[in-house]
């Protein structure tokens, strides 16, 4: 399906044409991004989700950087869609469809057909630091990939290494979804803009 893609130097821009999963699928759209990295410090891509079908699409297409030591941190106010992304992204890298919000577990966990571990948490009822300890969230962000709702109640103990990802209603309905990476997911720039 086609978005708007943004990055966070270079003007929005709008591919009509459905993509594959290279940068160059919709040119007009590889040639913003390939400027955007080379000539940007934030590096934060920006999409347009229409509907619920993208948002899970959007989280699917992220499961194939997934690795241990990643954390994804869902960003957003109720009904944004983080559940929705994280069950694309779950399906994809455990093969669980339609998988459990953790609101009132606070924690799922899924294994990987690799056994990669994937931890989904969902901090909306987290009121002080030390429930956090509970959650073994320190080891799951060392040796699990980790998505985290409501990661604000992390605090200080957000991981260098994550790649935050913001879920803002719009104007006609779908969702905004921007996606800034940091540490080690800088690097895999180029690779997640080529997913969009």
């Amino acid at each position: 399906y086609g978005h708007d893609l943004k990055a966070s130097a270079a003007p929005w821009r709008r591919c009509s044409t459905p993509r594959a999963n290279t940068a160059g699928a919709c040119p007009a759209a590889g040639r913003a991004l390939s400027s955007a990295i080379m000539n940007t410090r934030a590096d934060t891509l920006q999409i347009t989700l229409a509907d619920e079908a993208e948002t899970l699409a959007l989280g699917r297409a992220l499961a194939r950087l997934g690795a241990a030591g990643d954390a994804l941190l869902l960003h957003g106010g109720l009904g944004a869609g983080k559940t929705t992304l994280a069950r694309g992204f779950i399906e994809a890298f455990a093969g669980v469809r339609d998988a459990p919000s953790p609101s009132y577990t606070l924690v799922q966990t899924y294994s990987a057909p690799d056994g990669t571990e994937l931890v989904h948490a969902d901090l909306y009822r987290v009121d002080h630091a030390q429930e956090l300890d509970e959650l073994g969230l320190d080891e799951a962000f060392e040796d699990a990939v980790s998505l985290i709702e409501w990661p604000d109640r992390l605090g200080d103990r957000r991981p260098d290494d994550r790649l935050d990802i913001r879920l803002d209603p719009d104007a006609e309905g779908g969702r905004v979804c921007a996606l800034e990476p940091h540490g080690s997911w800088r690097s895999r720039y180029e690779r997640l803009a080529a997913l969009l």
